[in-house]
């Protein structure tokens, strides 16, 4: 999870005014002299927007420019004592080495983060910190461990009141607990996550948690209830018109449909899966699109 600290303003507007920032910021230190109280207040704005030009290369996927921009603002934000911001940095940086996939390095930011949100009290930077290492642990397959984290982090979610928090590190603890085989537990954490979510009114979230329960019951062999969900996910994604739920969601249908026999409407949600896999040029739902139509057809006996 991104920990930067930027303004929330337009996505439009926020380069154009993260550069005046960092111009400004630039200007100024080269006029003030050292001694000059107002060289730390400068030097903080830089390191900010130093920090937040490394969150928009990130984005970009401009990984060694993101990577020499999170640096730079480690080191005047070390030089000036501010934690928070070493810590938001550190975190940054860790994301950065996970999406390249090295874990060992990830980590390491990640335990470095956490340990200066630890010595300043910075709960909600703990909680975050607990869980994007709960997050590793799970990508390689340490569940004991992935779980541990996310218990942690559970709990501050539960001190501070943040629904929104809660309710992804439930569907997360779900997840450990789908991948330990253990489906009445993972069918129990999802629920709860679900019921949050619609606390809040996280019409995504609530979704997302329609699909992992519809994979569940999929999973307990109940097949009208994974068809129910999926549906009831479908219907969501459409009105928010996120289209890469409503892809996942086309070709779970299909797939349901075909293992009912309801093989002509299931043809139709697969084709729908087909033609918005393709607008979005996602090779791996194409592929998908295709197995669940392939098999229609053979049970039609139309496959050639």
């Amino acid at each position: 999870e991104d920990d930067s600290l930027h303004v929330s303003i337009g996505e439009d507007e926020w380069p154009i005014y993260n550069d005046q920032l960092s111009k400004l910021s630039e200007k100024k230190l080269a006029q003030l002299n050292s001694t000059d109280p107002l060289r730390k207040v400068y030097l903080k704005f830089y390191a900010i927007a130093l920090n937040n030009s490394g969150l928009m290369n990130d984005e970009k996927g401009d990984i060694p420019a993101a990577l020499k921009y999170y640096f730079k603002s480690v080191k005047l934000h070390e030089d000036l004592g501010n934690k928070i911001f070493i810590a938001s940095s550190y975190n940054n940086i860790g994301l950065i080495y996970k999406k390249q996939g090295d874990i060992k390095t990830a980590l390491e930011y990640y335990f470095k983060s956490l340990k200066i949100k630890e010595e300043i009290g910075d709960k909600k930077g703990i909680m975050r910190s607990f869980s994007n290492i709960g997050g590793i642990l799970m990508d390689q397959n340490d569940l004991d461990k992935a779980l541990e984290y996310y218990q942690k982090s559970l709990k501050l979610t539960e001190e501070l009141g943040d629904k929104a928090s809660e309710a992804t590190i439930l569907n997360n603890i779900g997840t450990v607990y789908k991948e330990r085989k253990d489906l009445q537990k993972a069918l129990d954490y999802f629920e709860r996550s679900l019921i949050l979510r619609e606390q809040i009114g996280d019409k995504s979230g609530i979704a997302n948690s329609y699909g992992n329960l519809a994979n569940i019951y999929k999973k307990l062999d109940n097949v009208d209830k994974a068809l129910e969900y999926h549906l009831k996910a479908l219907e969501i994604f459409e009105v928010i018109d996120e289209k890469t739920g409503i892809a996942t969601c086309l070709i779970n249908i299909g797939s349901m449909l075909t293992s009912k026999n309801q093989l002509d409407k299931a043809l139709i949600y697969s084709n729908r899966g087909m033609e918005t896999s393709k607008r979005l040029g996602f090779p791996k739902y194409i592929y998908r699109s295709a197995i669940v139509i392939k098999n229609i057809l053979r049970k039609q006996n139309k496959y050639k």
